[in-house]
């Protein structure tokens, strides 16, 4: 059996004072009420959400939508968080593979256009179905098949990235311990020092059911990457590391520039966090987000470009895929670069947990 929800109906079951012109106000998210006529089993009364049905069935919200949700300025530094992770140690490589900066800034920004694009794309999705996750536009686009086969990798994705960061933590303190000692104790093992600083920092940040803590540490991974990048430019202009002209001015052939495509893209990946980002986003709407994205990527393609382009003068075609090994292990700044670098991981990591725990928690 079929009915239609008048407008009074609709004032019933969500409050006069959120619903004005058929248009529902949620603690972070502005969607349209439906207008056509909904099945009664589509409408799920029970506390928990099931796999085919929709979560664009408004629910009544606690608190007024213009005075919560995570502010512009606050979400950009989520959405360059999510993004920029360890990559930014790879884009020295990836500026030696190009064959220039030129060349690579150029590739750069092409790509850019594309990845800005799809961030929109998913937006736009977004607010049409009143989606909160990547998972959710999957389900209202493509249906509950393709929504449960997102779902595994999405837990993947999580699963593998986690263990990911984890090592890279590991990696880059381990390198400090036996700069401090080179016969380093057991509390300056490569062990330890990855599991407590998991327990101690990662696992709290993981807690949070909102983005609205992480956007705050995000800021601490944000000023983590501007500390790598002016170390880069640093260590360039101290002239210890700069290798000879002719490792830096190589000619390669054009086809080799397709091979830094992967770094790049990946440096700028975030669109699954990205929709979680939009959820929360103050008074949220397509064009507001897209200034949160040109505000992100714009930091981003500043701190690839800066890091990417004097790790590549330093070193030239001898650069390594993570920049940092190409220094001297004892370099105190250096150090501090691998300290800030295990922030940023920090933040990337509890942001990529936060979008596969959806995955757990929609059963």
């Amino acid at each position: 059996m079929t009915h239609s929800l008048n407008y009074s109906e609709q004032q019933s079951l969500l409050g006069s004072k959120n619903l004005q012109g058929k248009h529902f106000r949620s603690p972070y998210y502005s969607g349209v009420m439906l207008e056509q006529p909904l099945n009664a089993s589509d409408v799920d009364t029970t506390t928990s959400v099931g796999v085919f049905k929709s979560r664009s069935v408004v629910q009544q919200p606690s608190v007024d939508f213009f005075h919560e949700g995570i502010p512009i300025w606050r979400a950009a530094l989520l959405v360059v968080n999510a993004a920029l992770g360890a990559g930014i140690l790879n884009f020295p490589q990836a500026y030696a593979e190009c064959g220039g900066i030129a060349t690579a800034i150029v590739i750069q920004m092409s790509l850019l256009v594309f990845i800005t694009g799809a961030f929109l794309i998913l937006a736009y999705c977004a607010d049409k179905h009143g989606s909160q996750n990547f998972q959710e536009v999957i389900r209202e686009v493509l249906g509950p098949g393709a929504y449960i086969v997102t779902q595994i990798f999405i837990l993947l994705y999580m699963f593998g990235s986690t263990i990911a960061y984890m090592i890279l933590i590991g990696d880059q303190l381990q390198s400090v311990g036996k700069a401090i000692d080179s016969d380093p104790p057991w509390y300056l093992s490569r062990i330890f020092l990855m599991c407590a600083v998991c327990i101690i920092f990662l696992l709290p940040l993981c807690l949070p059911k909102t983005l609205k803590v992480l956007s705050y540490s995000s800021a601490l991974g944000t000023i983590g990457a501007i500390f790598i990048c002016i170390v880069t430019a640093t260590k360039y202009f101290q002239g210890n590391y700069t290798v000879n002209t002719e490792f830096v001015q190589v000619q390669l052939p054009w086809t080799e520039a397709f091979s830094a495509v992967p770094i790049i893209c990946f440096g700028f990946q975030c669109h699954v966090p990205s929709i979680a980002v939009y959820a929360e986003l103050k008074r949220a709407s397509v064009p507001r987000f897209g200034i949160v994205v040109v505000i992100a990527m714009a930091i981003c393609a500043a701190a690839y470009a800066i890091t990417g382009s004097f790790g590549y003068l330093t070193f030239g075609t001898t650069v390594k895929s993570d920049v940092l090994l190409n220094y001297h292990p004892k370099d105190v700044l250096v150090n501090c670069a691998r300290v800030t670098l295990s922030v940023i991981v920090l933040s990337t990591g509890a942001v990529v947990v936060f979008c596969g725990r959806y995955s757990v928690t929609l059963y």
